[in-house]
C-alpha cells in the first residue's frame, strides 16, 4: 500500500463515520469546505511541527534526591548556571577569616595611671614632710610601724602591692615633685606609638593587621605595623629602654624600682572587641555572593542508572527551577515556532500553488501529503542528532558534528518530487531547510548543506521510471553533498578539518537517502 493510497482510505473512511455522525442529527457540513480544510491542515501539522522543534515542555517537576538512581538520561537543553552552596558556604568562611579583628582603643588609659600615680606620690610626700615635721619636734627615732603604715596607703592608692625595696628607694628620694615628673614620664613616653594588650595576637593577625578603634574619636584604623602591638606580659624589654632613657643620670636602685613600678602599674590600652567584630563578619558573610559555574548546552546532567550525588543534585535543581521559571518564555517559542511554521507555509505553499493547475479534489490530499512528509523530514533530522550523539560517544573519533552529515536531510524534496511534482519538492526543500536552521541552533551550515542536496536531488528524480534507479540518485545525492561539505568548509576557514569523513559522512547519507526513499514511495 503507498503514500497515496494510505491517504484515501483514511479519506474514505472519515467520510463514513461523519455520514453517521449526520444521521444522529449532527451538522458537520462546516468539514466539506475546502477551504476550512486547507487551514485545518496547515495550522494542525505547523503546531505539530512547532512542537517536535521547541524545547521540551515540563509540566511538572521531579523530586530528586541525593543518593537515588537516575531514572533516565537528563540532558541540559540550554545553558544555565548552578550555585554550588558548599562552594558559596567555603567562600563566606573564607571572607569571614579575612575579616580583621576589632580592638577598642583606650587612649585615656596612661593618662589615668599618670593621675593616679602624681596623686598616690603627692599623698605620701605630704605623709613624709608632715612626719618629718613631727619627727624634729618630738625628737624621736624611726617609726617602722609609720612606715608600714604610709606603705599599705601608698598601695591603696596605686592599687598595687609595693616590695620593701619599691617603698624603700620611693622613701628614700622624698617621693619628691622631680620623682614624680620623671614617673610621669616614664608612663607618658611608655605608652607613645604603642598598643598594650592581653591578647596574643595570632599569626594570622599579624598578617593582615588589625582595626583599631578609638573609643573617645570613634575613629577606626587598620594597623598592619607589628612593631606598635605588645602582649602586657612581654614589655619588659620596651619598657626597660623608656625607664633607661628616662633615668638616665640617676642610680641603678631608683632604675630598677622604677622599673618595676612602672610595669605593675601598666595596663593594657587595647581590648579586643568580640561583638563588633562577629557583627563585622556578619556584614561581610550577607554580602558574599553566591558561587556559580555553568552547565552548558547538551550538557548530560546524569545518566540513567547512575547515582545522584551532591553536583548533580545542584544541578538537575537549578536545571528544573530555571525550567518553571522559564515556564511562560517557553509556550511563547512554541507560538513562535508555530506562527513561523505557519506563515512559512502560507507563504510557500497556500499562496504559491492557488494558480496551479490542479483538480479542486486532489488540492487538499497534496496538501496533506506535503505536510506529513516534512512532519517526517524533521522527524528523521531529531532521529539523526540522537544517533550522530551516541555515535560520537561510542567512537569519540568521529565528531558529533561530521555525523550529521550523514542524515537524509534530502528525504522530504525527493519524496515530494515522486508523490507531487518537482515544483512543491521545491516548496519543502525552502520549508524544511529553515526550520532546520532552528534545530541546529540557527547555524547556516546545515541548512544550506539540506537545501543544495535537496534542490539537486529532487530534480534529477523526477526522471526516474525504475525501482533501480534510486540507488544510483542516492549516490548522485551523496557526490552533491561532498561538493556541498567542501564548499561548507571553505566558508568556516577550516577546509581540512575532518574533512575525510565528513565526506564520508556525505556520501553514506546520500546513499541511505535514497534507499529510504525507495522504501516509502509506490
Amino acid at each position: 500500500m503507498n503514500f497515496m493510497n494510505f491517504f484515501e482510505l483514511i479519506k474514505n473512511k472519515a467520510a463514513n463515520i461523519f455520514k453517521k455522525l449526520r444521521g444522529n442529527n449532527l451538522s458537520f457540513e462546516f468539514l466539506k469546505n475546502r477551504t476550512f480544510q486547507k487551514w485545518a491542515i496547515a495550522i494542525t501539522l505547523c503546531l505539530i511541527l512547532a512542537i517536535i522543534i521547541s524545547p521540551e515542555l515540563r509540566i511538572y517537576e521531579p523530586d530528586f534526591k541525593l543518593g537515588m538512581i537516575a531514572p533516565g538520561n537528563i540532558k541540559a537543553d540550554y545553558s544555565f548556571l548552578v550555585e554550588d552552596p558548599q562552594a558559596t558556604e567555603q567562600k563566606k568562611m573564607e571572607d569571614a577569616e579575612n575579616v580583621k579583628p576589632v580592638y577598642d582603643y583606650d587612649i585615656k588609659i596612661k593618662e589615668n595611671i599618670r593621675t593616679k600615680l602624681v596623686k598616690a606620690l603627692s599623698a605620701a610626700a605630704d605623709n613624709y614632710n608632715n612626719y618629718l615635721k613631727g619627727k624634729t619636734s618630738k625628737n624621736g627615732g624611726l617609726d617602722v610601724n609609720k612606715l608600714q603604715k604610709d606603705k599599705k596607703s601608698l598601695e591603696r592608692y596605686l592599687g598595687i602591692y609595693l616590695s620593701s625595696e619599691e617603698f624603700y628607694v620611693l622613701n628614700e628620694h622624698k617621693f619628691s615633685g622631680e620623682l614624680q615628673q620623671k614617673l610621669s614620664n616614664l608612663i607618658i613616653s611608655f605608652y607613645e606609638n604603642k598598643f598594650i594588650t592581653n591578647n596574643i595576637l595570632s599569626k594570622a593577625e599579624k598578617q593582615k593587621g588589625i582595626v583599631v578603634r578609638n573609643l573617645k574619636t570613634k575613629i577606626e584604623e587598620e594597623i598592619k605595623d607589628q612593631s606598635l602591638f605588645y602582649n602586657i606580659q612581654e614589655i619588659d624589654a620596651a619598657l626597660l629602654r623608656t625607664v633607661n632613657m628616662v633615668f638616665n643620670e640617676d642610680d641603678d636602685h631608683l632604675k630598677e624600682a622604677a622599673f618595676s613600678l612602672a610595669k605593675k602599674l601598666i595596663e593594657p590600652n587595647l581590648t579586643f572587641n568580640k561583638e563588633a567584630t562577629e557583627k563585622n563578619k556578619l556584614a561581610i558573610i550577607g554580602e558574599t555572593n553566591s558561587t556559580f559555574f555553568q552547565v552548558q548546552k547538551n550538557e548530560m546532567i546524569v545518566r540513567e542508572g547512575e547515582k545522584i550525588g551532591y553536583l548533580e543534585l545542584a544541578k538537575l535543581n537549578a536545571f528544573y527551577k530555571s525550567v518553571k521559571d522559564k515556564k511562560f518564555s517557553r509556550f511563547t517559542i512554541l507560538l513562535g515556532f508555530f506562527f513561523t511554521s505557519l506563515f512559512l507555509s502560507i507563504v510557500l505553499y497556500l499562496w504559491r500553488t492557488r494558480n496551479w493547475i490542479t483538480t479542486s479534489a486532489r488540492s487538499n490530499v497534496d496538501l496533506f501529503v506535503f505536510g506529513i512528509i516534512a512532519l517526517l523530514q524533521i522527524l528523521l533530522i531529531k532521529m539523526g542528532i540522537f544517533i550522530s550523539l551516541a555515535v560520537n560517544k561510542a567512537f569519540p573519533f568521529l565528531s558529533t558534528e561530521t555525523c550529521f552529515f550523514a542524515i537524509p536531510f534530502a528525504f522530504g524534496a525527493m519524496t515530494m518530487a515522486i508523490l507531487i511534482n518537482r515544483n512543491v519538492a521545491m516548496i519543502i526543500s525552502v520549508l524544511t531547510s529553515l526550520m532546520i536552521g532552528f534545530i541546529f541552533d540557527e547555524k547556516i551550515i546545515f541548512p544550506l548543506f539540506s537545501f543544495l542536496g535537496s534542490v539537486a536531488a529532487s530534480y534529477q528524480i523526477v526522471r526516474i521510471r525504475q525501482r533501480s534507479v534510486f540507488l544510483r540518485i542516492g549516490f548522485f545525492l551523496g557526490i552533491i553533498n561532498m561538493a556541498a561539505i567542501i564548499c561548507l568548509n571553505l566558508i568556516t576557514g577550516n577546509l581540512f578539518n575532518d574533512l575525510f569523513l565528513r565526506l564520508l559522512m556525505g556520501l553514506v547519507g546520500g546513499v541511505f537517502t535514497g534507499i529510504l526513499v525507495a522504501g516509502i514511495t509506490p
